[in-house]
């Protein structure tokens, strides 16, 4: 049996849970479920509760970051003022450092140093340096920051 997508807030945690317009309570081998006028009831050798709560499976928060901006927007999407956006073009080209060496250096070229982006430019600036990429511009713009 499929339970509808029911979302309510736990009141009280014990044998048994007191829901918002129900309650959750545990018997030997089966978990009964009431919420309003309705009654589900489930075994648990089958619906064990911890898979409702826990998973094996790794979901990485912060995926949506390492998705590649196209080679066409990363300038724009570098310099620009939406920080995820930002972000995903920043990690684009250090994963592609000499694919995108024009642009790496256009971006650095173009780029005003800050005291909010100092230490993220520095780590940028130090790994495209070490990569050999930079033109002799944009290594003595970032002179102070290479280590």
């Amino acid at each position: 049996m499929i339970t509808p997508d029911v979302k309510c807030d736990i009141k009280s945690l014990s044998e048994t849970m007191t829901l918002e317009n129900g309650n959750i309570e545990f018997g030997q081998n089966e978990m009964v479920i009431t919420v309003g006028n309705e009654r589900f009831t489930y075994d648990l050798g089958e619906n064990n509760p911890i898979k409702f709560i826990y998973t094996d499976v790794y979901e990485d928060p912060y995926e949506q970051f390492n998705e590649p901006v196209p080679t066409v927007d990363i300038e724009e999407a570098a310099l620009s003022d939406e920080l995820e956006l930002q972000v995903r073009a920043w990690n684009t080209m250090y994963a592609n450092p000499t694919q995108l060496e024009d642009i790496i250096n256009r971006v650095l070229s173009k780029m005003k140093i800050t005291e909010e982006n100092e230490m993220m430019v520095s780590i940028y600036v130090s790994h495209f340096y070490k990569k050999g990429i930079l033109t002799e511009a944009v290594i003595e713009k970032y002179r102070r920051l290479i280590d």
